[in-house]
């Protein structure tokens, strides 16, 4: 009866369930708390960037490019949040007058049940002047092909690109490229390569604040077979009078070319005929680009390639040598007869050359002879041979007087 009476009052039932939920209540924030979780440099996204538009600016950042910010919630919740969950927005749209910018942050689940706080996060940016650009595209390679193969035509399309972009940026760029790896290729090259720009000092610029009307172009590369050729050089017009030319030295004397097979097999070596010596008195050089005198279809494996034409010049001069009988030896002689050349006897040689040569020449180099193979005893008039260094023609007058006794025996 006691135990019914129990039951059946509702003051108790109503005092049992207020402790069963403030027991829950202690059990779940024992077991799941309310906490907080930091998230150290996630980075801002910028919003609005055309707001600028209107007033041909664009803007860099100076700080403020993350953002730090603590959550407030669940730990269960919590414990599942990455900074990937949030927004974390910079709208340009609110930028102030000293150019800062309040970072927004909001979790991408509009149902959790966080708060976030300690948010003091702004980014500072700076405005610049924008500026336009036409830039051609240079193609640069890396690699090197197979042997017996060199690069040809290379190309871009497009070949000219249009950049818009801070002002000081822009005017860095020296040049647009795209690199293009030519490793043992042996055929044609088709790709799609990604614009790189350079200053002056070939220094790489940073390209995400430059907006390109593309970011990748295709780029075909010819590859071509190799063939070494001859190369002939000759003068034209006369030197001036009293010269003649000593020396004619050129460099390379044979050069690398490519093409396709047909372009090759017409031709085998490459003549310049533009060296020109007319009225010259002295030494000159001169500096021909090859690529002037090559054939159609055909190209320089080194396309800034010069044959190097050094033309050494000569004044020709005259001068009299008076050959002394001590100088002259005898060829052909018999070991039976004495041979002996008269004090009398006037041979001169006259040398003629270039003058260089012709001073430095004494009696004994040019190595007189009287071939005296075909006399006999008595006295006779003989000739006197010389023999001239090259270059060099040596004209003899006069006759030696040579007496030939028989040796008693």
């Amino acid at each position: 009866m006691k135990k019914r009476k129990i039951l059946n009052n509702p003051g108790l039932k109503v005092l049992s369930f207020a402790l069963a939920v403030l027991l829950w209540l202690v059990v779940a924030n024992i077991e799941n708390p309310v906490t907080t979780k930091q998230f150290r440099d996630v980075e801002v996204s910028i919003i609005n960037e055309s707001a600028l538009n209107s007033i041909n600016k664009v803007y860099e950042v100076k700080s403020g490019a993350t953002a730090t910010f603590t959550v407030k919630g669940r730990r269960s919740v919590l414990d599942d949040l990455h900074a990937d969950d949030f927004n974390v927005v910079a709208d340009l749209s609110h930028m102030s007058e000293v150019y800062s910018v309040p970072v927004e942050i909001s979790p991408k689940n509009d149902n959790l049940n966080i708060e976030i706080y300690r948010n003091m996060n702004t980014m500072v940016v700076a405005l610049e002047d924008e500026l336009e650009g036409s830039f051609a595209v240079k193609v640069d390679t890396t690699g090197e092909v197979a042997n017996g193969y060199a690069l040809g035509e290379r190309e871009a399309k497009p070949n000219i690109i249009e950049v818009t972009g801070p002002k000081s940026l822009i005017q860095k760029i020296d040049s647009v490229r795209v690199t293009v790896d030519v490793e043992h290729a042996r055929e044609d090259i088709s790709a799609k390569g990604e614009l790189e720009y350079y200053n002056k000092d070939n220094e790489l610029l940073d390209k995400t604040r430059i907006d390109a009307e593309t970011n990748k172009v295709d780029v075909s590369i010819q590859v071509l077979k190799t063939k070494q050729i001859g190369v002939k050089v000759n003068t034209i017009g006369s030197l001036a009078k009293g010269y003649s030319v000593e020396d004619l030295n050129f460099e390379p004397q044979e050069i690398t070319i490519a093409g396709r097979d047909e372009a090759l097999a017409q031709v085998d070596e490459i003549t310049i005929n533009d060296v020109d010596i007319s009225g010259l008195d002295k030494d000159t050089e001169y500096s021909f680009k090859v690529a002037d005198y090559l054939p159609k279809d055909v190209v320089l494996t080194d396309p800034e390639q010069k044959i190097m034409v050094t033309l050494k010049v000569g004044q020709i001069t005259s001068r009299t040598l008076t050959l002394n009988r001590s100088q002259i030896d005898f060829a052909g002689g018999l070991s039976k007869y004495r041979y002996t050349i008269g004090k009398d006897s006037q041979v001169k040689v006259v040398l003629t050359g270039f003058k260089d040569v012709i001073d430095t020449i004494t009696s004994s180099d040019l190595n007189p002879m009287i071939d005296v193979s075909d006399f006999t005893a008595g006295n006779h008039l003989c000739n006197v041979t010389v023999t001239a260094p090259e270059n060099v023609t040596a004209v003899v007058s006069g006759k030696a007087q040579v007496k030939i006794e028989k040796i008693e025996e």
